[in-house]
């Protein structure tokens, strides 16, 4: 029962979000880039909380595949015009899903919790400061096979990453710390930036996977 209880509590706050993005495009007349970041960055913040409140394989894929039946019904019908109305094509918020249960589900194979939380935050967090800082402050364009990136974005992106590694690798030696933070943060830079459709989001966490792997063996 207390399982079932923590699987409606995570969908309700999601659902929350998703209308807090939908009063915001509709009511408040935000850009749908914006009120795309809201749900970026909000679910994706309910979704770091879940190896502290215990959250089982069974809760993650549950919810992965309900909000891919619901995303994709949206997406069918029209509906959902915050995260939905857009000009470019992108799968960024399935794959956004689906990355954060492949995590979920390596931490909990692994017993190793920075598998989650490392990988994810730079999804959650670096990966939307490039959005928003992409959008109104992109210093200046440039395009991968037709996808409109910024060297703004790119710098957010890497400001962000580095940041984060710094935190997550506070623990080592001072020349570790910046070796590592700058390795990660460049790297994952650029896979951002030449990431289309929204792929950015599995492959930023493949490779942040990957790097922890490296720096932690």
């Amino acid at each position: 029962m207390a399982e079932l209880t923590l699987f409606f509590i995570y969908a309700a706050a999601f659902i929350w979000i998703f209308l807090l993005a939908e009063f915001s495009y509709r009511k408040l007349k935000l850009d749908t880039e914006c009120t795309r970041k809201i749900v970026h960055l909000g679910t994706g913040t309910i979704v770091l909380t879940a190896p502290y409140y215990g959250a089982s394989i069974r809760i993650a894929l549950g919810l992965t595949i309900l909000f891919t039946i619901i995303f994709l019904i949206a997406k069918k019908l029209k509906m959902f015009p915050a995260i939905y109305n857009i000009e470019r094509e992108s799968i960024g918020e399935l794959l956004f899903a689906w990355s954060s249960f492949f995590l979920f589900a390596l931490y909990k194979y692994t017993g190793n919790v920075w598998y989650f939380y490392v990988p994810f935050s730079m999804v959650v967090y670096a990966d939307a400061a490039s959005a928003l800082v992409g959008k109104f402050f992109p210093l200046r364009n440039f395009y991968y096979i037709n996808e409109h990136k910024s060297y703004g974005g790119s710098c957010a992106f890497f400001v962000v990453s580095f940041a984060l590694s710094y935190y997550f690798f506070s623990k080592m030696k001072i020349s570790h710390i910046l070796a590592y933070s700058f390795m990660n943060a460049f790297i994952l830079t650029l896979v951002e930036a030449f990431s289309k459709k929204g792929w950015d989001n599995l492959f930023i966490s493949v490779v942040s996977v990957i790097i922890l792997h490296f720096i932690t063996h």
